[in-house]
């Protein structure tokens, strides 16, 4: 008895979390999706110093990928919908929804894990400079963003 309420705890907080969640990643994957060739974007490019072949090399291993993660995305999304499914159920067996959650983890954790190596397949391409260069420009673009959501937030008051 303890044990069916202490799951069904879990699978609330679990539904809760991904409700809340959910608008922020889809807007966080927006912000990724536009930002994902940052290498094309001229003032970034001019400010590393990239070369074309690196250019080319960047681009044909993100080119590589896309592919893939096209299908590793999909895959997430059809787990977390099997999930929500047996969330959503009247009656559900504890047993299925702790797998069903295992296979969402464990589809994330595969295309975070190519999502990583990818970047350091790209991170090989660049020198020591230009990836000191490149983690400066990242520190700027967050300074930015959390000196606009401050202001953002002094307005909503």
């Amino acid at each position: 008895m303890k044990r069916k309420i202490l799951v069904g705890m879990v699978i609330l907080l679990a539904a809760v979390f991904m409700a809340q969640t959910a608008p922020a990643r889809d807007n966080a994957l927006k912000h990724r999706a536009l930002r994902a060739k940052w290498w094309k974007i001229p003032k970034v490019a001019g400010e590393l110093q990239l070369s074309q072949e690196q250019t080319k090399a960047i681009e044909a291993i993100f080119n590589a990928n896309r592919k893939k993660f096209v299908d590793m995305t999909a895959e997430v999304k059809k787990a977390a919908i099997d999930l929500d499914l047996l969330m959503q159920a009247e009656t559900y067996q504890p047993e299925q929804v702790a797998a069903a959650i295992d296979r969402l983890y464990a589809k994330q954790a595969v295309a975070k894990k190519a999502q990583l190596l990818m970047l350091l397949q790209i991170r090989d391409q660049l020198s020591a400079d230009q990836r000191e260069k490149l983690r400066g420009l990242r520190a700027q673009l967050r300074q930015k963003r959390m000196a606009a959501r401050k202001a953002g937030a002094r307005r909503a008051r």
